[in-house]
């Protein structure tokens, strides 16, 4: 299936393909979709409604964008359809990479990219660049070619001494100081003028175990800066994701407000 995908359509086809999938599945199949101008005709198609896989089915676009999904007796086209036989292979929308971090892997112009795209990962949302980082991710992605679309933050929200500036060079470029409470929107604002889509707080001591690690670890945000950074960036439209890595950490962050989690605890029980 990937084969077809790579000699049949240009990276804007593919990610036209991924993001129009879900929404024109609410409107049902058509049966006079006959102004498309390609279609995937006789495959096995994955919708990810819930509904079962259409074991015969058809995906049709026209001008890049898909305008009927269903099965191939369901779907009547035009004679001028570019028919492209799925048999045997599996369709569905594009996959979403939710945490990746492709900073290093785009400077040293690794072209690893393309090959994503082309297993199906239409869109990645990178979790922790540098400062610079959206812009610069686009730019060199851009340059190297065949790509998903990239959803990505700026540096992660820290601490002075906290974490990720404790893991060498690419921490300490990786990050986003926030100096106490009345830092937090300086910090959001920022990341988001620079073209962040949401934030992203370390909220870590650097050892896995209970709450009074704390006080032996590496200093952490505490929940004020936590509740703050999350104010500023919904006042923004902005989510928070917040990186932790135990309990008494996830507690802070939910009571702080983050939308998502990076991690899931690892205490041991």
């Amino acid at each position: 299936m990937a084969s077809i995908w790579q000699r049949r359509f240009s990276r804007r086809g593919v990610l036209a393909a991924g993001a129009g999938l879900a929404a024109v599945l609410a409107l049902g199949a058509s049966k006079c979709a006959t102004i498309a101008t390609v279609a995937l005709r006789n495959g096995r198609v994955f919708t990810g409604t819930g509904e079962p896989v259409i074991e015969r089915g058809t995906v049709a676009c026209y001008g890049g964008i898909i305008i009927a999904v269903g099965a191939d007796d369901e779907i009547a086209l035009g004679r001028e359809t570019r028919i492209i036989d799925c048999d045997g292979a599996f369709v569905m929308p594009g996959i979403i990479d939710t945490h990746v971090h492709v900073t290093e892997t785009l400077i040293r112009r690794e072209r690893l990219l393309g090959g994503w795209l082309r297993a199906g990962v239409t869109t990645i949302r990178d979790t922790g660049t540098i400062w610079q980082g959206p812009a610069l991710l686009r730019s060199l992605a851009n340059e190297l070619g065949l790509a998903p679309r990239i959803i990505a933050t700026g540096g992660i929200m820290t601490v002075p001494d906290g974490y990720p500036t404790s893991r060498g060079p690419t921490g300490v470029a990786g990050s986003m100081i926030v100096d106490g409470v009345e830092g937090a929107a300086e910090a959001v604002a920022y990341t988001l003028d620079a073209g962040a889509e949401f934030i992203k707080i370390a909220v870590e001591t650097g050892r896995p175990g209970g709450h009074l690690l704390e006080d032996v670890g590496e200093p952490t945000l505490s929940l004020a800066q936590v509740q703050a950074i999350t104010a500023a960036a919904h006042a923004r439209g902005a989510q928070v994701t917040a990186h932790v890595t135990n309990e008494w950490e996830l507690r802070r962050a939910l009571d702080g407000g983050v939308d998502s989690l990076a991690h899931t605890p690892n205490d041991r029980i």
